[in-house]
This record gives structure tokens, sequence and C-alpha cells, in this order.
């Protein structure tokens, strides 16, 4: 059986947790932990210094506008 890459597993659960939400979720890169996956909602506007590390974006599955 294969294994995935950290990033892999890391864009699987952005792509998850994004499908039940309001918010964009980012993968991210991190020196210590390689690849975590961060949004607004759990963090505020996401800082700064994060926004050049973006690796993927999975797109908000729910939304407020009717």
């Amino acid at each position: 059986m294969e294994e995935f890459s950290s990033y892999e597993k890391a864009v699987s659960a952005a792509d998850q947790r994004a499908s039940h939400s309001y918010f964009d979720h980012y993968v991210v890169t991190h020196d210590e932990w390689g690849f975590v996956v961060m949004n607004e909602g759990d963090y505020g506007r996401i800082p700064e210094h994060y926004l050049e590390r973006i690796a993927y974006c999975a797109e908000a599955g729910l939304i407020d506008e009717y």
C-alpha cells in the first residue's frame, strides 16, 4: 500500500474541512511541522508571514448568501 506524503494528507484534510465550513482552508508550509492546515475562522486574519507560505487553498463549501 502506498503512503501519502504529508502534503497530500494536509490537502485531503483541508478539502474535507472546507466542505463543511464558511471559511477557505489553506495548506501552509511550516518549518517544524511540515504542512499545516489553517483557516481564518480559527485564527482571525492569517498572519502576513504565512501568506507567502500558502501551498494550497480549499474553497469553503458553505455560504451565507441566499
